[in-house]
């Protein structure tokens, strides 16, 4: 059900019902404005694509501390990373932002500024998916219909590995003679399993056969 009523100070007020039943309301300077919002609400609502305006308006830096609140079920070391590009990324470039009005071209722009700043191209896809991931919760949410932050090219250069880049078997054995002895078995382990450094520190002992 909904209706339009207007209001001692001459303003429109469209009521309707969201998919939960709870009666909402927002307010229009025109009777055309309010018909037109209530016919395309009553289309998305029988399409199954409700959006809550009220939610729609929230800032950013307000979903984005509802979305942090839901990744305590997360490692802390996932959390940790999480933080870092929340902190120094992307809150300080989205506060202030309402969550609806952040579009493609919104996040493109973003994506430029970060590497202006001479961020990395992985750093700035870590930045994007972590807004990729609090817009995502807002469509599931209701308060979004879609997602600006998926589907961007952040191309990473990857550097060609050319003749004298890998040690063959007597630099690395002089290299790990130069290596104090409780780290020995460590460099070994880098070099001839392929392993990145993060990747042997998050080895435990049942991870070796």
């Amino acid at each position: 059900m909904s209706f339009i009523t207007k209001r001692p100070n001459g303003r429109y007020r469209a009521r309707y019902r969201d998919p939960n039943g709870r009666t909402r309301s927002i307010t229009f300077d025109r009777l055309e404005d309010a018909r037109q919002f209530l016919g395309g609400m009553g289309g998305n609502l029988v399409r199954g694509e409700f959006v809550d305006p009220a939610a729609a308006r929230t800032q950013f830096d307000e979903w984005a501390d509802l979305w942090w609140e839901t990744t305590i079920k997360l490692m802390p070391s996932t959390r940790r990373g999480y933080r870092g590009h929340l902190d120094r990324h992307v809150l300080p470039y989205f506060k202030g932002y309402k969550l609806g009005a952040i579009d493609f071209m919104t996040v493109e722009q973003f994506i430029a500024d970060r590497l202006r700043a001479k961020l990395s191209p992985k750093m700035v896809r870590g930045s994007v998916s972590i807004l990729s991931l609090i817009l995502q919760s807002a469509v599931k949410a209701g308060a979004r219909r879609d997602n600006p932050a998926e589907g961007h090219d952040i191309p990473v250069r990857r550097r060609k590995i050319r003749e004298g880049d890998v040690l063959d078997m007597s630099q690395l054995h002089r290299l790990v003679a130069a290596v104090r002895d409780p780290y020995k078995p460590a460099v070994w382990v880098l070099a001839l399993a392929g392993l990145r450094p993060a990747e042997l520190c998050g080895l435990h002992v049942r991870d070796v056969d």
